[in-house]
């Protein structure tokens, strides 16, 4: 009885993995036939022989949606560079400690409005409709896995441990230096895209209080943690942002002895407010308010910080071993008697490691690839008045991009390169809004960016596409004749 039971679980198994890999093949199959629909890769129009038409830095959803964005455009000479080993591009495998993700399961995402490329589709092919309706949000892991399959159905050209390290101009060209393999190599572009991430412009937000602290005895959220560093530990948690709980989860579920989290506010955050931008008007209309209500509605979002998922509150919910203390000023950290000891205004704590919920920084001068670049860049505080919050400071610090994304010139004439380097990460925010990083409309940005793309090149070759049109030769009606419509002499 055993055996047959055995029998008819493992027949089921198997049934149930042919009918995912059929599904699959079949949506590939309907992918491909809406990439057709639609002439996706458009006809190239350019010449391939030369220079890469874009290089994009960066092989995760956000450059994967440009490069999808870009083919549609006909540009097809391109490069995308990522420097995580394969399978590990952006943080869905390696930093991202949530089970599920913050954003609506409804959002297109890189699926650029292409029906079959949905996640929705991918999911529906494997678990069917009524597995997704009755699902809330996203696994991780299973976005991590649609990913990936995006990226192997479109054939898209990801080079990985490949890392930009520098950009050097070269009149209406760019040149870049990569590392790839740990072998140096350079390659010639008409453009760049910076596509990031969180990081990419200025790293993460390490405050000042940390420099006495050896690195042996913290990280920031937006690093891998091993496991071992918190087992058995006293660990402390500086922040109260999403990555936070979801940090104080990965501390409790192995085996922290303890787990402190410690924020300045006197109350946790209830409203994430960048939400209400999650629209197409908020998407597409973002960029053309005036600088005044932009730099207003994010000071309005980071002052307001962001929420804890329910989700996240749920994994801690049931350990008594994590606290949470408000309002907490802290003076110092340092190593004391083999432990981390951190000083607040009204009393100490001890630790054996600490994480770092701080956020990522805004700061170019922090970018190697951008050394001897970022001088001329122009940023929010060129136009601002004298900053008098730390908001403003930071809101400063924020590159003022062009209509295509591109990094424009502090003094008009200065450097006419910058207008090649697209900036289509974190930093992209405060002048295009929420659409260069966060699932909701990273689909806007990277179309927005593809078709101004499209243009500039277009326009860069304005003498070719006169002397073309003088030569334009080209039509069905050659060899008609039209003797039969004239009409006879009188």
């Amino acid at each position: 009885m055993v055996w047959i039971l055995i029998f008819l679980l493992v027949s089921l198994s198997n049934a149930l993995c042919s009918a995912t890999v059929s599904g699959l093949d079949a949506l590939e199959v309907a992918v491909r036939k809406d990439l057709e629909l639609i002439n996706c890769p458009a006809e190239p129009w350019r010449d391939t022989g030369g220079p890469y038409d874009v290089v994009i830095i960066g092989g995760g959803m956000a450059g994967m949606s440009l490069g999808l964005a870009l083919l549609k455009q006909g540009i097809t000479h391109i490069k995308i560079c990522d420097k995580s080993e394969k399978g590990l591009e952006g943080p869905w495998k390696t930093y991202a400690r949530m089970n599920t993700l913050r954003s609506h399961k409804k959002f297109l995402g890189p699926a650029l409005t292409i029906p079959h490329l949905t996640f929705r589709a991918w999911y529906t092919a494997q678990f069917g409709n009524q597995a997704w309706e009755k699902l809330d949000k996203a696994p991780t892991h299973l976005w991590a896995d649609y990913l990936q399959w995006y990226k192997k159905v479109l054939n898209l050209p990801v080079e990985n441990n490949c890392q930009l390290q520098k950009i050097i101009p070269d009149n209406d060209l760019l040149r870049l230096q990569l590392k790839q393999a740990d072998k140096q190599s350079e390659v010639v572009t008409h453009k760049v895209i910076l596509a990031t991430g969180r990081t990419g412009f200025g790293g993460f937000e390490i405050p000042s209080f940390m420099k006495s602290l050896p690195k042996s005895r913290y990280a920031h959220t937006g690093q891998i943690i091993n496991p071992e560093y918190v087992q058995g530990k006293d660990v402390i948690i500086i922040g109260t942002g999403a990555s936070a709980f979801d940090s104080a989860a990965f501390a409790l579920e192995h085996k922290a002895r303890s787990v402190a989290l410690l924020m300045r506010r006197l109350e946790l955050p209830l409203v994430t407010k960048g939400r209400y931008l999650d629209h197409p008007g908020g998407q597409q209309g973002f960029y053309n308010l005036s600088k005044k209500y932009r730099w207003e509605i994010f000071k309005h979002i980071f002052q307001a910080g962001t929420t804890t998922p329910l989700s996240s509150l749920a994994r801690i919910k049931k350990y008594s071993n994590v606290k949470l203390y408000p309002r907490v000023s802290i003076r110092a950290i340092h190593e004391k008697n083999n432990r981390v000891e951190v000083v607040t205004d009204d009393r100490t704590f001890m630790a054996d490691y600490v994480i770092l919920a701080t956020g990522f920084a805004i700061d170019g001068t922090k970018q190697p690839e951008l050394e001897g670049i970022i001088d001329n860049v122009k940023l929010w505080q060129d136009m601002a008045e004298k900053p008098t919050s730390s908001v403003d400071q930071k809101l400063g610090r924020f590159p003022f991009l062009g209509p295509h994304f591109e990094f424009l010139e502090k003094t008009p004439g200065s450097a006419p390169y910058l207008k090649n380097i697209h900036c289509f990460n974190y930093a992209a925010a405060l002048t295009h809004g929420l659409v260069s990083e966060d699932i909701s409309g990273i689909g806007v940005g990277a179309e927005r960016l593809a078709q101004g793309i499209a243009s500039d090149l277009f326009v860069e070759e304005s003498q070719k596409h006169l002397e073309g049109i003088k030569a334009f030769n080209t039509s069905e009606l050659k060899n008609e004749s039209f003797s039969w419509l004239l009409t006879p002499k009188a």
